[in-house]
């Protein structure tokens, strides 16, 4: 109901309303956690530095997660994995969401045919070897995919307008 706040295996839940609850923060924050964390099927949204600075290594994004929130796995180092349920339903990808998540090499972003949003250094320093952009993305930010040396591989399945000299210049 709306306005309940609950913990579900170390993830601490907000309930805005009857369709929306929101991961609000991992209550295991330090460095000695590995392994998987399965964020709950109702989740809508990942908030904002709801993972930052934590010691997990694969994340499995829920179907009904329909955005990540700026910064939620920012600095997450220990992260190698992160996998989209099937059906995604994702949206947007906020600023900072992986950034700097240096150990992830595998991201199966062809299960998110509904990101519309890819925002500033989303996926900056990581070691990201493809990425596949589908047809209703509208936004690419230029600094989105920055620095990442290990990609090899840039897939365009969409129209839409991109300054190629920003994007360029990263992989150039």
């Amino acid at each position: 109901t709306r306005g309940d706040i609950e913990t579900v295996d170390n993830i601490l839940y907000y309930n805005s309303d009857e369709n929306n609850k929101i991961a609000v923060r991992f209550l295991n924050t330090t460095n000695d956690f590995v392994g998987t964390v399965n964020i709950d099927g109702s989740t809508s949204v990942i908030g904002q530095y709801c993972f930052v600075r934590t010691g997990i290594r694969e994340v499995a994004i829920p179907a009904n997660c329909k955005a990540i929130g700026s910064g939620a796995f920012l600095s997450l180092a220990t992260l190698e994995t992160v996998n989209f349920d099937e059906g995604s339903l994702l949206e947007t990808f906020g600023m900072y969401c992986f950034d700097k998540c240096t150990s992830l090499t595998k991201v199966d972003f062809d299960k998110c045919v509904n990101v519309t949003t890819f925002n500033i250094f989303s996926f900056r320093d990581t070691h990201i070897q493809s990425v596949t952009f589908h047809e209703k993305l509208s936004v690419l930010d230029g600094n989105a995919i920055q620095y990442n040396s290990y990609l090899k591989t840039v897939r365009l399945n969409t129209t839409f307008e991109l300054e190629l000299d920003s994007l360029l210049s990263y992989f150039l």
